[in-house]
């Protein structure tokens, strides 16, 4: 069952894949979300098929008086026809529209298409598809009607001489009066086992993509094209019993061109050629009651830019306007990780990671050439002092240095270390009890490797120590109840790394607290009311002209509320959540307000 908004597919779904219908609505603070997605197939005779998708998505943001709405909106419909065992006639029809009233931007796009075609597939390792059929498109107050067709091809594991063999095409385009949009694909993979452990795997692929999209409603349009090839090899072996090793090469060549067009033709343009390689190298051994990785990575990256003259003033989208100079960056990159049971109560688990990267441009009047080092080690020891009672230390250090080679940006050359401390304490004495607590210390310190005097530093430090307190206890076979607790302390200040000193800024305390019942019935209901505190109160701290600390309280910010989620199965074919949870919130200073959070998911499997 689906838990939240992230999990829900996206939009355009066809029926093929999706057998059911699925609705949403959520509210938090001034937002309001519907979404609501059905898909069925239906066979209508033993040789015909019809399919039906349908989204809808609709975002309300409340603003005092006003609303404001976004609606994505997509239906298709499709048929399918076996002529024989290896041929389908299929056609299909689809709607697509988003309407945008939350940007105040002209950004409608209403789409309608139809197609017919064929799929061919006389064995599992051939098979070819062909669609075409008319196609509308509008936007920017502007109608467009052209062609739209698609064909894909494969070819699938065929034997060569003991080599494996796989061969991929596929085309897609849109034609319109003015407007292209295409992308086209093509891929060739060989393979080959030479022992047990031991494999080779080389492949080709190119593609070439476009793109034209409307800017104004004269017909201006932008139009991205996109070419990439090159190749990839990985090649596996095994050195011995237990140890294996990997090597990845790759290298691509892609062409980038941004070009805008308007009533008199083709305007600017601008052109990145980029070409990337990597390499590396991995060896795995695993042995009884251990395990070793360890992996080398090199990337190189060289980016070229062509821009034609006056160039700068055309209005480029930003995602497009190719602001960066030409440059080259290279990344050397080191994992080490393991894990050794030291004996039947005791094991250790650590890893690294440290990488190199550096950054060059030509361009003398660009200064960002830099180079970054980051580094990360994590150590975690796990005890069993007996079979209810367990015990965990983790701790871990990420450091990260960018230097700057150019004295005009060696200003913002800084450090930044990470350091984290976690011990915890896992009890379960019976089946029906478990407890969990834990403590966690963190520092992070960003220290500037150039400062100025007391007004100006930049370094700062902030400081965190957390204690988490969670009880469940399954009081019957249906109830439980569980209480989770979290108090953080916090504090922040500028940072004299020099010295090792700090003048504290601000202080916060905050405290969490939620309790919750659950309860399950017979008939397929979960019922889980419950109750939300968190305080948080926050003091800021100054100097006296003596030096003198002084510490003033700013503060106390409290919400609380009941929170009610419930859960629904009659069977294993529907599925009904509903969660919510409203809050008092009482700011420091201020009257107090409510906040309702809903989230209702329904789901019907066909």
């Amino acid at each position: 069952m689906l838990c939240g908004s992230s999990a829900w597919p996206q939009m355009g779904l066809t029926a093929k894949n999706l057998e059911a219908s699925r609705m949403q609505f959520r509210h938090e603070l001034n937002t309001y979300f519907w979404q609501w997605e059905l898909g069925k197939r239906m066979p209508i005779h033993p040789r015909l098929d019809l399919s039906f998708a349908a989204g809808f998505r609709s975002d309300m943001l409340k603003l005092s008086a006003d609303q404001k709405w976004k609606d994505d909106q997509s239906v298709t419909v499709d048929a399918l026809y076996r002529l024989s065992t290896a041929w389908q006639l299929i056609a299909a029809a689809q709607s697509i529209s988003f309407m945008d009233r939350q940007t105040g931007l002209n950004t409608d796009i209403h789409t309608r298409s139809g197609q017919v075609g064929f799929h061919y597939r006389p064995s599992p390792r051939l098979e070819i598809k062909s669609t075409a059929g008319p196609k509308w498109d509008y936007r920017f107050d502007r109608r467009d009607y052209g062609l739209s067709y698609q064909l894909d091809g494969a070819a699938r594991e065929w034997d060569l001489s003991s080599y494996r063999n796989t061969l991929t095409l596929a085309l897609m385009e849109d034609r319109f009066r003015d407007r292209r949009n295409l992308n086209n694909a093509v891929g060739y993979q060989i393979a080959k086992a030479f022992a047990p452990g031991t494999a080779d795997t080389l492949r080709f692929f190119g593609n070439r993509r476009r793109n034209d999209n409307t800017t104004s409603v004269f017909g201006d349009f932008e139009s991205l094209r996109e070419e990439n090839k090159g190749f990839v090899n990985r090649l596996g072996y095994q050195l011995a019993d237990g140890v294996q090793m990997q090597v990845n090469s790759g290298l691509q060549f892609r062409d980038v061109e941004v070009a805008s067009y308007g009533a008199s033709g083709k305007q600017k343009s601008r052109h990145r050629s980029d070409q990337i390689a990597e390499n590396g190298v991995s060896v795995s051994a695993r042995g009884r009651g251990w395990r070793h990785l360890s992996q080398w990575t090199y990337q190189s990256l060289s980016q070229k830019y062509d821009l034609e003259s006056g160039a700068v003033s055309v209005p480029f989208s930003q995602r497009t306007a190719f602001l960066t100079p030409n440059n080259n960056s290279r990344r050397l990159s080191m994992i080490e990780e393991g894990g050794l049971r030291l004996s039947c109560a005791d094991s250790l688990f650590a890893g690294g990671a440290m990488s190199l990267f550096r950054y060059d441009t030509p361009d003398t009047s660009n200064f960002d050439d830099r180079d970054e080092w980051r580094s990360h080690v994590q150590i975690l020891y796990r005890h069993h002092c007996h079979p209810a009672l367990r015990l965990e230390i983790e701790s871990s250090v990420n450091l990260y240095h960018m230097v700057y080679l150019f004295g005009e940006r060696s200003a913002d050359n800084n450090w930044n270390r990470i350091l984290r401390l976690r011990p915890g304490l896992y009890y379960q004495p019976h089946p029906r009890l478990r407890w969990h607590q834990s403590f966690e210390v963190l520092a992070n310190y960003v220290d500037y490797d150039f400062e100025g005097g007391l007004t100006t530093t930049k370094s700062h430090v902030f400081r965190k120590f957390s204690m988490d307190d969670s009880l469940n206890w399954r009081v019957t076979a249906h109830t439980s109840w569980s209480v989770d607790y979290r108090l953080q302390l916090e504090e922040n200040g500028q940072l004299f790394w020099q010295s090792w000193s700090e003048r504290i800024m601000t202080t916060r305390t905050s405290h969490w607290v939620q309790a919750r019942l659950n309860h399950v019935s017979h008939a397929g209901m979960n019922l889980s009311p419950g109750f939300t505190v968190y305080i948080r109160k926050e003091w800021r701290h100054d100097q006296s002209e003596t030096g003198a600390e002084l510490k003033k309280f700013t503060g106390t910010f409290i919400s609380y509320g009941p929170m009610l989620r419930i859960r629904y199965a009659p069977s294993a074919k529907v599925h009904v959540l509903v969660d919510g949870v409203r809050r008092r919130v009482q700011p420091a200073g201020q009257s107090c307000y409510y906040i309702n959070d809903l989230d209702v998911q329904i789901e019907c499997y066909f």
